[in-house]
């Protein structure tokens, strides 16, 4: 599958995870040692909620968790200050705080620092105290596969946020030569073999960068990643990506590594496989272990090129069943009285030409080429399924499911079951403005889509002057930016308008908003949640009643495929 591979250095060979964590729990034991948890309690929810998350994230969480961790930070500050002042913190082992210090100099004086500074700081400060070896533990099984991949001379690199210096220390600490690897990039260099350039110091740039220099003689590179925002950066550089689920390289996961790389390994158990064919990527689900991300879309491909990818992924020798939740719009097909995919669709319309889309044709088509039984379901059901079982909409037996995105995918359960309907959802294309912008490529206007999809979010970050990055919006929001929060109001006045023309025809119990922009958290649905309850859009008998809830499930459409693929093998038996 694949032949040459792209190692993260921290927490795929290296944990640091752990000393980092007990870098802010050592802080919170020094300024409220009477407020915290024993140290596993501590370990497992930090590891839980906060893991994978950037430092900000980081502090903002914990300090939303202890609310006397403010008003004890400040009190603190004045000491802070005099050893910024004493040069304290001019030694190497500074280097960190020194820089973070000097950061929130920019926009602070030492005096006006705010909670937020201080606890970054100070978590700093105790994480140049812990030694190297309890900062640096290698993890095992992955350093064994690395030299069970550079035995079989499959050619190997490193990418890491980590400056060169600090690599080579750790490397050497975990017992790996540096030039057993063809290139390291690191924040500030790149090594090869003995020789140093610079450094792109974009995490997606390097990954980039290590992807151009291996297809020169090599076709298929993958990276290895322990978080969601590390697989980003492979995947916006253009490197297809392994994230084990639960983020750790457990004996399973490795296991599994092998086997899907060289398949003459032996086989795990059989599971089913579930694959999210999206918009702009695709996202393939191995079991309950493993998830592997390709930065491309195969909306325009031939049917063929689709198939043959369908049989890369799915080994017969240990594949039970496969289920893919497609990013396409299902009509009825009067003839058969079933689905098809619609030949106007704007995302793989060309599986509208195998037996004229007809649903269960390319179904069983699909089972006899790849040689494992094949479902197929709309990505919006998918979500729906997985966001029932296993994530906000848990408890609820009526709920709807949807995923703010390109468009808005919608998908619903009814009495507890999953809703097939003789077409997929096009809630989308709600009308909600009859004079409003044109839906390019429809024959309507002012849609749901129109207002509240992702080229509606840009349009208006545009004019308001803001960056056509939700990520960037959210954190000035969450700063107190006034003009960020506006933003969001106005964004969440048009979710609440689609969700209310759904909601009063339908008894719904919950509404479970996921997708990107869903991640600003509080910030988008504390004004969705007022705004539905002020009355004019929905009586306030039925808005007090709907949970509008984020979504928490992890690769919706993957799992939804997945338990979609395994219901179906169960029927069968």
């Amino acid at each position: 599958m694949f032949n040459s591979f792209i190692f993260d250095k921290d927490g795929v060979l290296v944990e640091t995870e752990e000393a980092r964590i007990r870098s802010y729990y050592n802080v919170l034991k020094e300024v409220i040692p009477h407020e915290i948890p024993k140290w596993k309690e501590y370990y497992n929810w930090h590891n839980r909620a906060l893991t994978g998350k950037s430092r900000a994230e980081v502090v903002k969480g914990i300090i939303q968790k202890y609310s006397s961790l403010s008003t004890a930070l400040l009190e603190r500050r004045e000491l802070l200050k005099k050893k910024w002042k004493s040069d304290h913190f001019n030694k190497s082992d500074y280097k960190e705080v020194k820089k973070e210090v000097e950061s929130w100099l920019k926009n602070y004086d030492f005096d006006d620092f705010p909670p937020e500074s201080l606890l970054s700081i100070q978590r700093l400060i105790m994480y140049a105290d812990i030694p190297l070896e309890e900062k640096c533990k290698p993890i095992e099984r992955m350093l064994e596969f690395l030299q069970f991949l550079q035995k079989k001379k499959i050619p190997t690199s490193l990418v890491t946020e980590n400056e060169l210096k600090r690599t080579k220390k750790e490397l050497k600490h975990i017992g790996l030569d540096i030039n057993s690897f063809e290139i390291v990039v690191c924040k500030d260099r790149t090594y090869c073999k003995g020789e140093e350039s610079e450094s792109p110091g974009n995490k997606s740039e390097m990954y980039s960068l290590v992807n151009k220099e291996f297809s020169k003689k090599y076709k298929n590179c993958v990276a290895i990643e322990d978080t969601r925002p590390g697989m980003l950066a492979a995947s916006h550089g253009g490197v297809p990506c392994f994230l084990p689920c639960e983020k750790k390289f457990t004996k399973q996961v490795v296991s599994l590594l092998k086997v899907l790389c060289f398949p003459d390994e032996a086989s795990p158990e059989p599971f089913a496989v579930g694959i999210d064919f999206g918009g702009t990527h695709t996202t393939v689900g191995f079991g309950n272990t493993l998830w592997l991300y390709f930065p491309r879309s195969f909306k325009e491909e031939d049917p063929e090129e689709i198939v043959r990818f369908l049989k890369k992924m799915c080994n017969p020798s240990m594949v039970q069943a496969l289920g893919i939740g497609l990013a396409t719009t299902f009509v009825p097909a009067q003839k058969k009285k079933e689905r098809r995919v619609w030949e106007y669709s704007s995302k793989f319309k060309k599986l509208s030409k195998i037996e004229n889309g007809y649903f269960t044709e390319i179904q069983e088509l699909w089972t006899k080429k790849v040689g494992v039984p094949v479902v197929i379901l709309n990505d919006g059901e998918a979500a729906a399924l997985a966001e029932h079982r296993r994530g906000g909409g848990r408890g609820y037996s009526n709920i709807m499911v949807m995923t703010l995105g390109t468009s808005i995918g919608v998908g619903f359960i009814f009495c507890g079951r999953l809703h097939i309907g003789p077409y997929s959802s096009r809630a989308s294309h709600i009308i909600l403005d009859p004079n409003g912008e044109w839906d390019k490529g429809e024959n309507h206007r002012g849609c749901w889509k129109t207002l509240a999809g992702r080229a509606a979010l840009y349009e208006l970050a545009d004019n308001m002057g803001l960056e056509r990055d939700s990520s960037k919006i959210t954190k000035k929001a969450q700063k107190g930016d006034k003009k960020a929060q506006f933003f969001y109001e106005l964004y969440a006045e048009r979710v609440a308008r689609g969700i209310a023309n759904i909601v009063r025809p339908l008894p719904l119990e919950c509404v479970v908003v996921g997708g990107g922009i869903a991640q600003a958290g509080d910030i988008l649905f504390d004004p969705l949640r007022a705004r539905l309850k002020r009355g004019d859009l929905l009586d306030n008998s039925v808005a007090s009643v709907v949970k509008i809830v984020p979504a928490q499930c992890e690769e919706p459409v993957v799992v939804g495929a997945q338990l979609y693929a395994e219901e179906a093998l169960s029927k069968s038996d």
